[in-house]
């Protein structure tokens, strides 16, 4: 018998998946609200308490601007200009913790007050200052001393265009400017609260773009679940197929027990069978819940897809053309998570488009075998 061989696109489109999924996992699961920057940033930071008292603490609410290519100079003749400069308001360390190796993060009362104080990633503070303690240290933005309180792990994201990063309070300098405007808060994936948040940002801060991180995974998921669904429903089916062969053969049994034996001596054998019956069919049952739970999640978080009225071929077509209307906006302010869950879901895209043609290529050698097949 000739062994079938595994074309050689299953392996690498698996381990594609397995990693596009770990990494998708790893990214927060936040609200955002991406606008260009108008006026004075420190009043960005005041029109976020609007936002805040909308959503009447449902949400930890934060806001932070980004600048690329930030020139970072100290008194040692070290620079960097190769730096993301976030410019993070009140609540930021709730919302995006990190890691400190030295110092500490920059203080409620720092924030509030807009001082001038700097964290550093590791990486910066050890290219500007090597070996020296950097916490006490200042540093020079665009001609004004900010203090180094601290130094945080920071590993660059695949969002982020510039090698380093620093964090100071927002409205610190305005004369550094900012590129984008990032109102965050920490959710799931409730449509509710994501509507909520979305107005409030937009009474506050004018025309933006709203994201949600764990909306965006759960779309780049979506081809899985597709999957998931046929294989559970052909699994399901031989369940119940295996459910109907067993529960015969029971029938069949007691039929012929019942032949040769006193009911009083069948009440063990029969209240045993319909215990083990009954316990199956809540499993069954159970699985069938669960899995439904599972296929249904998507509508209830994509709402924008199912028209009001179902029936209705109005409904359908003006529900059509918001979602094209949605999706032919001339242009989209992407934030740096945003841009990470981007690319992790097309390589999780790509692994299963290999893994897929990868399994029918298998399937097919199986079919129409190359060469002579072994003897048995």
């Amino acid at each position: 018998m000739r062994k079938r061989r595994i074309h050689a696109l299953v392996l690498p489109g698996c381990l594609m998946v397995l990693v596009a999924l770990f990494n998708l996992w790893r990214t927060p699961a936040l609200l955002q609200y991406a606008f260009l920057p108008g006026g004075e940033l420190s009043l960005s930071a005041e029109k976020l308490e609007e936002v805040e008292a909308e959503l009447a603490g449902a949400a930890a609410v934060t806001i932070h601007g980004v600048k690329n290519g930030s020139a970072v100079s100290t008194e040692y003749d070290t620079s960097e200009s190769s730096v993301t400069l976030y410019m993070i308001g009140t609540r930021w360390n709730e919302v995006y913790p990190r890691a400190y190796t030295d110092g500490e993060p920059l203080s409620p009362a720092a924030l509030a007050g807009a001082q001038r104080m700097i964290v550093l990633d590791s990486d910066l503070a050890f290219r500007l200052f090597g070996d020296r303690e950097p916490v006490g240290e200042f540093v020079d933005l665009s001609g004004e001393r900010f203090e180094v309180v601290g130094v945080a792990r920071h590993a660059r994201r695949l969002g982020e265009s510039q090698t380093y990063a620093a964090w100071i309070p927002l409205g610190s300098d305005e004369a550094l400017g900012c590129d984008l405007m990032v109102v965050s808060a920490v959710s799931g994936i409730d449509g509710g609260l994501m509507t909520l948040f979305g107005n409030a940002a937009k009474a506050a801060f004018g025309d933006g773009v709203l994201y949600g991180l764990g909306k965006e995974r759960m779309r780049a998921t979506m081809i899985l679940r597709v999957i998931a669904l046929v294989l559970a429903l052909r699994l399901l089916g031989m369940w119940i197929g295996l459910l109907k062969r067993v529960g015969g053969a029971w029938i069949e049994d007691c039929r012929a027990r019942m032949k040769r034996l006193y009911i009083r001596q069948m009440l063990g054998f029969v209240l045993a069978r319909l215990l083990a019956a009954a316990l199956v069919l809540a499993a069954t049952l159970g699985a069938c819940w669960a899995l439904m739970t599972f296929f249904v999640a998507p509508v209830l978080v994509f709402v924008e897809w199912v028209p009001e009225v179902l029936v209705s071929y109005t409904a359908i077509r003006g529900r059509f053309w918001e979602l094209v209307d949605a999706a032919s906006r001339p242009v989209s302010l992407v934030t740096a998570e945003l841009a990470e869950v981007h690319f992790w879901a097309n390589i999780l895209r790509w692994g299963v488009i290999f893994a897929l043609i990868g399994g029918v290529m298998t399937a097919l050698n199986g079919f129409f075998p190359k060469g002579k097949p072994s003897e048995r």
